[in-house]
C-alpha cells in the first residue's frame, strides 16, 4: 500500500495476504481483514474489488458501519466492523441472513475476539464474517515493504512539493528500516512527505525524515541477530542520536551541545567521523 490505492508488497508476509486474497474476492464468502490502524486495510479492500472488476470510485469512510454498496455483483464494505454499537452488529446480521448473494468485505482494527469473549461484539456476526480472516501485519513486521513504500512515496511527494529525488541515502534508509513506525504506512508517508518538503534532493538524509525517535528500544540499534559488532552497533547508535538531536534544534549546535552534554570542539569531530551534514 502506498497511500495511492497501489499495493506494494515485497514483503513475504503481504503476499502471502493478496495471495489469500485474491483467491477469496472469486467466492461470495465474507472477507474480514484486521490489523493495526494505518496498516493498508482501506488500500486492500480498493484492491479486492478491483480484482472482482469493479472500477468505479471505492467508499472511503471509516466511522463504522455500512458504508457503501457497489454495483459489482453487489458488494458491501464496512469499514471499522469493530466500532459498530449492538444496534448496528445486529442490523448488518440481519442483512446478510436476507441477502445470501451480497459479498461482503470488513475491516477492524480493533480485537474482535476479545470483544465477542467480554460480550462487546455479536458472536453470530463474527463467526459469520470471519470465513475469510486476514490479517495485515504491522509494517515493522515487514521491513522489506518499508524502502519500496519509501521509494514510490518519495516520487509522489517529490513531484508534489516539485523537488527531483532520486532515492534515500544509506544512513535515512537505516533509520526507516530500524524504526517501529507504531503510525504505520500512514506515518511512513508523513515521513517522507515531511523530508521532500524541508529537504534538498537529490537524496533524503535520515535528518530529513525528522522521525520522533528512531531510539526506542530494539528498534534504535537493530538487535535480532544481525550480525553487527558491537563497536558498528555504538557507532549506527551515535549517529542517529546526534542526528535526532540536530535534527530537533534545527542545528543549532550550541543547542545541540547543550542537550548533548559535549563540548562544540567534540560535536564537531562526531560530524566529520560520522560524516553527517545538514
Amino acid at each position: 500500500m502506498a497511500g495511492d490505492g497501489r499495493v506494494i508488497a515485497a514483503s513475504r508476509a503481504m503476499g502471502d495476504v493478496l495471495a489469500v486474497l485474491e483467491q477469496a474476492v472469486k467466492t461470495s464468502l465474507p472477507v474480514l481483514l484486521f490489523g493495526e490502524s494505518g496498516v493498508g486495510k482501506h488500500c486492500l479492500v480498493e484492491y479486492a474489488l478491483r480484482v472482482r472488476g469493479f472500477s468505479g470510485p471505492v467508499p472511503t469512510d471509516s466511522a463504522g458501519g455500512e458504508k457503501g454498496e457497489t454495483n459489482c455483483s453487489g458488494t458491501l464494505i464496512v469499514y471499522d466492523l469493530d466500532r459498530l454499537g449492538p444496534e448496528g452488529q445486529q442490523k448488518l446480521l440481519d442483512r446478510l441472513k436476507s441477502s445470501p448473494e451480497l459479498w461482503v468485505i470488513a475491516t477492524a482494527s480493533g480485537n474482535l475476539e476479545t470483544a465477542v469473549e467480554d460480550g462487546g461484539f455479536n458472536a453470530e456476526l463474527y463467526y459469520r464474517m470471519s470465513v475469510f480472516p486476514l490479517f495485515v501485519p504491522p509494517l515493522r513486521n515487514r521491513k522489506e515493504d518499508i524502502r519500496a513504500l519509501g521509494e514510490v512515496l518519495l516520487q509522489k511527494w517529490g513531484a508534489a512539493v516539485n523537488k527531483a529525488y532520486t532515492g534515500f541515502d544509506q544512513d535515512a534508509a537505516a533509520a526507516m528500516c530500524s524504526y517501529g513506525w507504531p503510525g504505520n504506512i500512514r506515518e511512513l508517508e508523513n515521513a517522507v512527505a515531511r523530508a521532500c518538503t524541508l529537504g534538498e534532493p537529490p537524496v533524503v538524509h535520515a535528518v530529513d525524515l525528522r522521525l520522533k525517535t528512531a531510539l526506542a528500544g530494539d528498534d534504535l540499534i537493530g538487535i535480532g541477530g544481525n550480525g553487527e559488532t558491537l563497536r558498528a552497533a555504538v557507532r549506527r547508535f551515535k549517529k542517529a542520536y546526534v542526528s535526532r538531536v540536530l535534527g530537533e534544534t534545527g542545528w543549532n549546535q550550541t543547542r545541540a551541545c547543550k542537550i548533548l552534554g559535549i563540548q562544540r570542539t567534540y560535536l564537531s569531530r562526531l560530524l566529520y567521523e560520522l560524516q553527517l551534514r545538514r
